[in-house]
């Protein structure tokens, strides 16, 4: 590492290295932010230490309220195309907390997720911890602080089980203040009192001057939100100095603006003013969800002043502001990215159970065929069928209710239209020669068993149309237009059109396949049997599906020899 001129002979170590200037960003981050630009400028990094160097000017100016300043560096560092994970998810957070207090709050909280998602892919428990901070802070600042706690907790929790290792107990103190005002945002004022006296106890302790001073302020709201105003003054002017003393704006201005409420709200209106004037320059670049508040304070003490032309030009520059830049901004641009990433993980999560119901569906299918023999291809083929019918008949109108949810239905279940066989004994299913009166009605009770097995699961998912469109296939694929069918003697349109249509090209397969009991026929005997079946045994309207697809059919099992 170079060295930058001493000017951090008071700090332990290495004057011009990177730990001397981690240490300096807690207690003096303007003179870090400095140390770290000269140590770029040097000339004496190697391409691996700039996004480093980097990392650490952009966190400074964050803090220190400059915040185009701090997307700077973190733009830069990021250009320079950081190897190491870490140093790039601290990049990410610097950008995305600079973006966000500059209103830009959509594109703030899109890099914050990345950058947590490159943490914890990097199992860095140190870019984890502020990744997941980075991400609670946001949520807070966007009015969702219940949302902010899960996040909070789980990094102070990170950090607890490294404790006693630097930077590990730098930055449980510096989650538990952010958590803290999270749990004042939920109400939670008394538990979070508990939090903020042993932060500041221990940031004193440690000369964490960041850290002080935002614990003050954020004690100042949670005395504030009990009713005591008195010491909430206190706080916030104490707060409001160790700011000033240390250029800590990004805090800086958080107190200023209730500051100057209480001087509002007291009648000290030069007070408030003075404050105003201070703070509203500086939260015009650190901080647009504070910049609204402060411009409306004005406007009240314009107003209070009987500067009603002022005060009202202040207040529609403030509503204006709360549109593009503000609290309700804010939340709007996290509630959007929530729904975005439910919707993303709803997408992939159906798409999982989709993937495994029709992986199930062609397991039981296949366990069916090979019970009932050496029927070859009879699901595959059956299914293909029902798809080659059912688009023509969805491309004709022939049925105005049916569409492409519908048939996609029936094809991916077409395969399940026999389970009611695992009822049906072996030798019947198997047996060479035609079936007896008694073994016949055995086998025609396979489409009772299977509707019961659908209807069963219909139930259970409270009539999910899958398991329902199941049930249908299975207990009515051997009716028949006439009413000569089973099990239940229905005819015409009482027969559930998935039926009807499954029933037509399980028939087709059945004669063109060998079956124990049968050989195999050519595709004009059976297309000589459908057609000739139209108004008896199939509906007539898919008859002429048929007959108008028999060539795309035919060439299904001219693919197979």
């Amino acid at each position: 590492m170079g060295k930058v001129d001493g000017r951090l002979s008071g700090i332990d170590g290495d004057a011009g290295s990177f730990d001397a200037i981690q240490r300096l960003l807690r207690a003096q981050p303007e003179a870090a932010l400095s140390l770290a630009s000269d140590l770029f400028a040097s000339g004496s990094l190697s391409a691996a230490e700039i996004p480093q160097a980097c990392a650490l000017a952009a966190f400074a100016a964050v803090n220190l309220g400059d915040q185009e300043l701090g997307e700077t560096w973190a733009r830069r560092g990021l250009e320079a195309e950081p190897a190491d994970r870490a140093i790039r998810g601290r990049l990410l957070a610097s950008l995305g907390i600079s973006l966000h207090q500059r209103g830009s709050f959509s594109e703030a909280n899109r890099i914050l997720g990345s950058a947590l998602s490159i943490a914890r892919r990097s199992r860095d428990p140190e870019s984890l911890i502020r990744a997941l901070a980075n991400v609670g802070i946001a949520r807070s600042e966007s009015s969702r602080d219940t949302e902010a706690l899960p996040y909070l907790r789980e990094a102070l929790g990170i950090a607890i089980a490294h404790r006693g290792t630097q930077p590990f107990d730098s930055l449980a103190l510096q989650v538990r203040s952010n958590l803290a005002l999270a749990l004042v945002g939920c109400d939670r004022n008394t538990e979070a009192l508990g939090e903020i006296e042993a932060t500041i106890e221990e940031s004193r302790r440690v000369g964490d001057s960041l850290t002080l001073c935002f614990a003050l302020y954020e004690k100042g709201i949670a005395l504030d939100a009990i009713g005591s105003r008195h010491e909430a003054r206190e706080c916030l002017v104490d707060s409001l100095s160790f700011a000033t003393l240390f250029g800590l704006n990004l805090t800086g201005v958080r107190a200023a603006a209730l500051l100057a409420r209480y001087h509002v709200d007291s009648g000290e209106l030069d007070n408030a003013e003075s404050i105003l004037d201070q703070w509203l320059p500086i939260a015009a670049t650190s901080d647009s969800l504070r910049h609204a508040a402060l411009l409306r304070l004005r406007g009240r003490v314009l107003a209070l002043r009987g500067r009603w032309q002022e005060a009202y030009y202040e207040s529609e520059r403030a509503s204006a502001m709360e549109l593009s830049g503000g609290a309700c901004a804010a939340a709007a641009a996290s509630l959007a990215r929530s729904h975005g990433t439910l919707k993303h993980r709803a997408r992939v999560l159906t798409d999982r159970i989709e993937g495994w119901s029709e992986a199930v569906v062609h397991s039981l299918a296949y366990l069916i065929d090979a019970r009932d023999g050496p029927t070859g291809d009879h699901m595959e083929r059956s299914s293909l069928i029902v798809g080659i019918l059912g688009e023509l008949l969805i491309a004709r109108g022939a049925f105005p209710r049916f569409g492409r949810t519908q048939l996609d239905r029936i094809v991916q279940l077409s395969p399940l239209h026999d389970v009611g066989k695992v009822a049906v004994p072996d030798d019947i299913l198997r047996k060479p020669g035609p079936l007896d009166a008694e073994e016949r009605l055995l086998m025609q009770r396979h489409a009772m068993v299977g509707r019961e097995v659908f209807l069963d699961a219909a139930k259970a998912t409270r009539f999910d149309p899958l398991a329902a469109t199941a049930a249908e296939i299975a207990g009515s694929h051997h009716e028949r237009w006439n009413g000569e069918g089973y099990p239940e003697g229905l005819a015409g349109t009482d027969i559930p059109l998935s039926a009807r249509i499954v029933a037509l090209a399980d028939v087709y397969d059945a004669i063109r396949s060998e079956r124990p009991y049968k050989a195999m026929k050519s595709h004009e005997e059976a297309s000589d049997y459908i057609i000739s079946s139209a108004g008896s045994h199939f509906d007539p309207l898919i008859v002429e599906a048929f007959a108008a697809s028999q060539g795309r059919i035919a060439s299904i099992y001219s693919a197979d020899a």
